[in-house]
């Protein structure tokens, strides 16, 4: 897996964006490995797709699908759930205004790997999704 991913990262760098989807295609096709070793593979197709191909829309739907099998979903519901959501994440932002530094300092580094892949592809759909207008 990691070599095809490797290759993947590879031949999308160099712009030899079929090559790079036959590498793609070989480590997604694979029901025996998880999402998360999956990760350089999605990442590398993102890249493809945001940077070469300009399809944020099609980027973003990948990022909310490897999320969601990442064990992150969204809030859904329409308006509500998006007022929710809203009220949730200004709550979140109060609390950390008000909490000290030295206790931010003091909280353990994140070192799962699949919270790690879960910022990883949240940093992309951002970008992706701004990006998308």
């Amino acid at each position: 897996v990691k070599l095809y991913s490797l290759a993947a990262e590879t031949e999308g760098f160099l712009g030899r964006h079929s090559q790079m989807e036959i590498y793609c295609r070989e480590v997604l096709a694979q029901k025996s490995i998880s999402t998360l070793q999956k990760k350089d593979v999605y990442l590398a197709k993102l890249d493809r797709m945001a940077n070469a191909e300009l399809q944020y829309d099609d980027a973003c739907r990948l990022c909310l699908t490897v999320l969601k099998e990442l064990g992150c979903g969204f809030p859904r519901g329409g308006v509500m759930g998006l007022m929710k959501a809203v009220v949730s994440v200004r709550r979140t932002v109060k609390m950390v205004k008000q909490t000290p530094t030295e206790v931010l300092d003091s909280l353990p580094v994140v070192t799962d790997p699949s919270k790690l892949a879960q910022v990883e592809f949240l940093n992309r759909l951002a970008v992706c999704s701004y990006l998308a207008g």
